[in-house]
C-alpha cells in the first residue's frame, strides 16, 4: 500500500468502548480532585466529562439500528 495515500480506514477510530474508557478515566480523576479538594481541577474535569457524555450520546444515536 502506498504510504502517501490514506483510505477511510486509516488513522485512529473512536469506538464506544474507547469513549467509555475515557469516561471512566475522567471519573476517577474527578474523584481524586474531589478528595484533594481541588476546585479548579474539578471544574475542568466536569467540563471534559460533559463534553465526552455528549459525544457518547451522539455516537450511540448515530449507531442505533433502525
Amino acid at each position: 500500500m502506498d504510504s502517501g495515500k490514506m483510505n477511510a480506514f486509516d488513522g485512529p477510530r473512536q469506538t464506544l468502548n474507547g469513549l467509555r474508557e475515557q469516561q471512566h478515566t475522567l471519573s476517577m480523576r474527578l474523584l481524586l480532585a474531589l478528595r484533594l479538594r481541588d476546585g479548579a481541577a474539578q471544574a475542568a474535569l466536569e467540563a471534559q466529562l460533559a463534553a465526552l457524555q455528549e459525544e457518547i450520546a451522539r455516537f450511540t444515536l448515530r449507531t442505533r439500528p433502525r
